[in-house]
């Protein structure tokens, strides 16, 4: 059964992502619509497996969850590099529009994923 924290992270970056897509596809007009939600979706489910794999090591793992989340984060970006990556640069040089298209979701997904994971940890330690 996941907590409080699961579900609540899972409505914030779900509402947070939603809301940045929606502003950044307005913006960047001249980029596959669809790479950009491939992007968005990416981000979205790597945060909640790497948030997922910490509450459940939490208890059992209390000494390496910061080395989980930057495992965590490494899997992202390798993730970026074989999947994302390739669909920006097909047409030419990875530009500042594009560099964003990942940049700014996992921007979101991590500030998020800190915030609730340090709730998560102080929460443990009460």
């Amino acid at each position: 059964m996941m907590s409080k924290y699961f579900w609540r992270f899972l409505l914030t970056s779900l509402i947070l992502l939603s809301l940045s897509l929606y502003i950044h596809s307005g913006y960047v007009s001249s980029l596959d619509e669809t790479t950009m939600f491939k992007s968005y979706g990416v981000n979205l489910i790597l945060g909640i497996i790497v948030f997922v794999v910490i509450e459940f090591l939490k208890k059992s793992q209390t000494n390496s969850i910061g080395f989980i989340f930057l495992a965590g984060s490494m899997f992202k970006f390798l993730i970026y590099f074989v999947y994302i990556y390739p669909l920006l640069i097909e047409s030419g040089e990875l530009t500042k529009p594009k560099f964003f298209v990942f940049f700014i979701p996992y921007s979101i997904c991590l500030i998020v994923e800190i915030i609730f994971l340090v709730r998560l940890m102080n929460n443990e330690t009460k």
